[in-house]
């Protein structure tokens, strides 16, 4: 079996020759590269050609253009900082949404404009170009709710929402994120035909007060106690939890 039949038996639930070896390898493969992270991923080339690499002489049986979580963000005008050897981040210090009416003002960016979005995507018709017969490629965006979060940084992301539920204004930010997950998905699927990773992300208070979270395409926010009477004097510092990987057939 190659690498993307492998993949393929086990999403359609037949019995591969052994399991997937799916590893995420990012710093790895541009360190077995010889190349900065910094210029990992801020050049497609780069990291199409470190993917490729790691993948062949490892064995892997998938490539993937997962690199950082702020492509989505820089292109819809959010402060990035950027790192010789390891992963830019987004400047939570300068949020872009600082306020709700900021969200009124932000444009979805186009993924084939030439920003970020539309540079994951060239690396992932690379990466097609390169191995795609061979191994699954994988695309990846941003989920919603972390996107959310990386334009409003995590307490501000949380605070809009509390206020929203207690206004009955519903869940423009959240609806406004999903819109870039939509469009990057739709542009990696075009481009690779293979699958996408999203990270995703549960906001949500200890005793239950706040939950805020995307599963299954459903969009949600639910609040109860003194914040659904329209009490936000004591609302708290949010903790939030970023991780975990999801998986679908393109």
């Amino acid at each position: 079996m190659t690498g993307r039949e492998r993949v393929w038996a086990m999403f359609e639930g037949r019995e591969p020759d052994h399991l997937p070896l799916m590893p995420i390898t990012m710093m790895f493969a541009a360190d077995l590269a010889g190349v900065k992270y910094g210029q990992y991923a801020a050049n497609f080339e780069v990291l199409a050609e470190a993917q490729t690499r790691v993948a062949e002489t490892f064995g892997f049986d998938y490539v993937s253009a997962i690199s950082d979580p702020a492509r989505e963000a820089a292109d819809c005008g959010a402060a990035i900082e950027w790192f010789e050897d390891q992963p830019p981040a987004v400047d939570e210090s300068h949020a872009l949404l600082q306020r709700p009416e900021d969200l009124i003002r932000l444009a979805v960016p186009d993924p084939l404009g030439g920003g970020r979005m539309h540079d994951r995507v060239k690396g992932v018709a690379r990466l097609k170009e390169r191995v795609g017969g061979e191994r699954i490629v994988e695309g990846w965006v941003e989920g919603p709710v972390a996107e959310a979060a990386d334009l409003a940084d995590e307490v501000t992301l949380a605070i809009h929402q509390l206020q929203a539920v207690v206004a009955g204004v519903g869940h423009q930010q959240l609806i406004v994120a999903d819109q870039h997950h939509i469009a990057r998905a739709e542009e990696e699927t075009q481009s690779a035909g293979g699958i996408l990773g999203r990270r995703r992300a549960a906001v949500e208070e200890h005793r239950g007060v706040l939950l805020c979270r995307r599963a299954a395409g459903v969009r949600g926010v639910w609040a109860d106690g003194n914040l659904a009477n329209g009490d936000l004097q004591h609302a708290q510092r949010v903790p939030v939890w970023h991780g975990g990987q999801a998986h679908c057939r393109l």
